[in-house]
């Protein structure tokens, strides 16, 4: 379970303004670079404090960023080890159903920027959480790496909160509700493009 209660997030100027959000199904937000996406994932996640507002979390949360959370100078073994030590769970049937298998003994760094967001989101699938937190976990994957990716999560029957730049691409996530940031506020939208 996570909530999101009255957020608001300040920089320089307000980031976030008023947002209410049950994260229950598939929830995708997008918006323009520089939105407010991103820190939304950061808040809900714990990652960054709001400025007002609150956050709810039942449960383990699965969290991949952008920027992904693995230690460059250990290979991809030894970085799904670690997380897979800390929650008492495997990894080897994450790795083959991301087709990272054949990159276990790379080391992370040395890894395509495609093959890195798989492995992060490997880690962040690691025991199986109760909620996924991911920001624009497609972006910059081509084709193929995107169908594995879309598969992997379609698999799974847990809540999400998605965010995208390029809604249009995440339909195959079969997602329940869309939001639209704008001027720091979440609007529902209807899907913004044909699955046809």
């Amino acid at each position: 379970m996570l909530r999101l209660f009255d957020i608001w997030k300040k920089f320089d100027n307000w980031v976030l303004k008023g947002v209410d959000l049950d994260v229950a199904g598939r929830v995708l937000i997008h918006g323009h670079n520089g939105s407010g996406k991103t820190t939304l994932v950061k808040i809900a996640a714990g990652l960054l404090a709001p400025t007002k507002g609150g956050v709810e979390r039942a449960g383990r949360l699965g969290v991949s960023l952008q920027h992904p959370l693995l230690h460059p100078d250990l290979t991809v073994e030894e970085n799904l080890k670690f997380y897979a030590r800390a929650v008492g769970a495997a990894y080897r049937e994450l790795a083959e159903e991301l087709g990272l298998v054949p990159y276990l003994r790379t080391r992370f760094a040395h890894l395509s920027f495609g093959w890195k967001r798989r492995a992060d989101l490997a880690r962040a699938l690691i025991g199986e959480p109760d909620v996924l937190v991911l920001d624009e976990p497609l972006i910059g994957l081509d084709p193929e790496a995107r169908r594995v990716v879309a598969d992997a999560l379609n698999r799974r029957g847990v809540s999400m909160l998605i965010t995208a730049s390029s809604p249009c691409e995440y339909l195959q996530l079969r997602i329940d509700r869309f939001y639209q940031i704008v001027d720091g506020r979440l609007v529902p939208t209807q899907p913004p493009c044909s699955s046809s």
